[in-house]
């Protein structure tokens, strides 16, 4: 039987200027999420993660970051990857144990989390201080990122087939 999860869902957008904000905010309508802008998000995600720690609620336990482009990732590899956090972060990965995404951060770390705001290292200095668990998904999920319109055009061939 699948674990509950519940929680605030809040997802980074970028400035209204880019040029895929539009597009972004349009595709949350419906959901049930809470849409936020933070401008340490140019810093890439470490900004993000860093300024979205301090918006949690003093009674959070976790904080799983998501990335949008993992297109494989289903609710079951959200709540799989969930259920193995203890003490220190957990990080999905691939069937071949590299690692990839969601990362569960327990709230042990959540102050050395809001000091990492430089970049995309930032969350992984964290990482590497505490360890962390891997959870391998199945099918690669963790690692299947689509990054460009090339990435999006081979994935979906991908599927038709």
């Amino acid at each position: 039987m699948a674990q509950s999860v519940s929680g605030n869902v809040t997802v980074a957008l970028p400035d209204p200027a880019h040029p895929y904000y539009a597009a972004r905010k349009a595709s949350l309508d419906g959901l049930q999420v809470t849409s936020a802008q933070y401008p340490a998000s140019r810093e890439g995600l470490g900004g993000t993660v860093s300024a979205h720690v301090g918006t949690l609620p003093s009674d959070a336990t976790h904080l799983m970051v998501l990335l949008p482009d993992l297109v494989g990732l289903t609710a079951d590899d959200l709540r799989k990857t969930l259920a193995a956090v203890t003490d220190v972060p957990c990080r999905a990965a691939g069937q071949d144990g590299t690692p990839g995404h969601p990362v569960v951060f327990p709230a042990s770390v959540f102050d050395d989390l809001a000091g990492c705001d430089s970049g995309d290292e930032g969350p992984r200095v964290v990482l590497r201080a505490h360890g962390y668990a891997l959870v391998p998904l199945d099918n690669d999920h963790a690692v299947t990122d689509l990054d460009t319109p090339e990435d999006w055009a081979a994935w979906r061939a991908a599927q038709q087939s």
